[in-house]
């Protein structure tokens, strides 16, 4: 922001550009894209031809946001392996935070980012607060690609994927406008205007009577109103408002998410249509129509609303392009909804963005179902994704024969082909009857029957097929 209708100048790099700012002062400018560089650089701002600003230490690189609820907000210090002590350093030089106050929240669509919002080097103890998720993702990439890396985080604990959308995003989706309707019920008549002036009074006099009582500590200090009334979680709109509006349309390389958890009771059958949505809106805030999106399929845990939301995730990414679903079913915690390695997490979403972002084609992809065939009392599983191996017994199989479920009476990994013309075809066989319909950890806690891997000891995640 400057003085209106000044004339703007930035330089980086030798490189200038500028931008007339308009009469509220408010001004915009986009770069050319500029080659990753590691050393240090100084950004300048002039206004009408005098030096205004400067920004110094700036990198350029990679930039990508990580957004969604409690576990991508899940701290780098309640990690388990840098609680354990097993990370040699927190610090890497290449890698910036830019952070925003959790909690932030506004029921209007703002244009400057949360109070406090800024980059922050991830040295000292700073890591110490970073996004674990997001932190690991950004040390692969920077050591991978060996360039600097910038997290924009913008979770939020406990969030619904309706107060990532611009209000006018949350029509035509029944689950959104449920969401709306709520929101405008509990705040119809509130004036939070007026309700801030009232505080204002109410504290003023409370100073004026703690200032003269004998025991101020009796007074019952007032408190500040909320922006709007209701629970503040689950509101529509209120953290795009806040979070992604002032930040858009930052070009970002892609986005990680790790979100769905709040998400996961009610109207069901519409959490892959909500999330189709929320990423077509992220693309278009972000004026990119494919930009990435990588996104952690929900792990185990003992919540039966679980199995229906993990297959709308891959159903909605099955239909999205640049939208890879990260398979998470052999962690997580049977009674806790945050599991405490975000390792394993950070680098399956690093290794998932350097193959099909960044292209490196070394790298393995997630073990998958390529065909499943039935033959009486027999399917057949075929998969790819590299050398496929199974963990101890085979587990966490069901075939659907005589009418229900049941484990198969024997389960075999078979290699089929010679030289690079191979696959592996898992056999399951019926303790009796044809085999309608074959399911593999289709159970909302899975975890300890996960033994389908690949070798780069990545999971199968839970499919069900059923004869056509």
């Amino acid at each position: 922001e400057s003085e209106p209708n000044a004339q703007i100048e930035a330089v980086i790099a030798g490189k200038r550009q500028t931008a007339k700012a308009g009469s509220d002062g408010k001004w915009f400018m986009v770069f050319p894209a500029l080659k990753a560089d590691k050393t240090p650089l100084t950004v300048e701002f002039y206004e009408n031809s005098k030096l205004s600003r400067t920004l110094k230490n700036a990198l350029v690189g990679e930039v990508w946001i990580a957004g969604g609820q409690s576990n991508m907000q899940f701290k780098l210090n309640q990690e388990i392996h840098f609680k354990k002590g097993e990370l040699e350093t927190t610090e890497i030089p290449d890698v910036r935070f830019f952070t925003q106050s959790d909690p932030a929240y506004a029921v209007s669509v703002q244009k400057d980012s949360p109070s406090g919002a800024s980059w922050k080097t991830c040295k000292g103890k700073n890591p110490e607060n970073f996004s674990a998720v997001a932190y690991f993702f950004a040390k692969a990439l920077a050591q991978n690609l060996d360039t600097p890396v910038g997290i924009i985080e913008t979770p939020r604990s406990g969030s619904k994927m309706a107060g990532w959308l611009a209000r006018e995003d949350l029509e035509g989706i029944d689950s959104f406008e449920k969401d709306l309707k709520k929101f405008d019920r509990e705040n119809e008549g509130y004036d939070y205007s007026a309700a801030l002036k009232n505080y204002e009074e109410s504290l003023a006099k409370y100073k004026a009577e703690a200032a003269a009582s004998e025991n101020p500590k009796a007074l019952k200090k007032p408190s500040k109103p909320p922006y709007a009334k209701g629970e503040q979680m689950l509101m529509p709109f209120v953290y795009y408002n806040a979070k992604i509006a002032p930040l858009a349309p930052f070009t970002a390389k892609g986005v990680i998410w790790y979100q769905g958890e709040s998400d996961a009771k009610g109207d069901l059958d519409q959490f892959g249509q909500k999330f189709e949505r929320l990423v077509k809106s992220w693309r278009k805030y972000f004026k990119n129509p494919s930009l990435p999106f990588y996104f952690v399929q929900l792990p185990s845990i003992a919540r039966d609303p679980w199995v229906e939301i993990r297959a709308e995730q891959e159903n909605a990414a099955k239909k999205m392009k640049n939208v890879e679903m990260i398979v998470a079913i052999d962690l997580g915690e049977e009674k806790d909804v945050h599991p405490t390695d975000k390792l394993t997490v950070g680098g399956r979403l690093a290794g998932s963005a350097l193959l099909k972002t960044y292209n490196k084609k070394d790298l393995p992809d997630f073990p998958k179902v390529a065909a499943v065939k039935f033959s009486r009392d027999r399917a057949f599983i075929t998969l790819s994704g590299g050398d496929i191996k199974i963990k101890g017994e085979p587990r966490g199989f069901e075939v659907f024969a005589n009418g229900q479920w049941g484990a198969p009476e024997s389960a075999n990994l078979r290699r089929v082909g010679h030289g690079r013309k191979f696959s592996y075809t898992i056999m399951l066989k019926s303790k009796g009857g044809d085999i309608e319909k074959v399911r593999y950890l289709w159970k909302a806690w899975a975890a300890p029957e996960a033994c389908v891997f690949n070798s780069a000891d990545l999971p199968l995640a839970p499919f069900l097929a059923e004869r056509k």
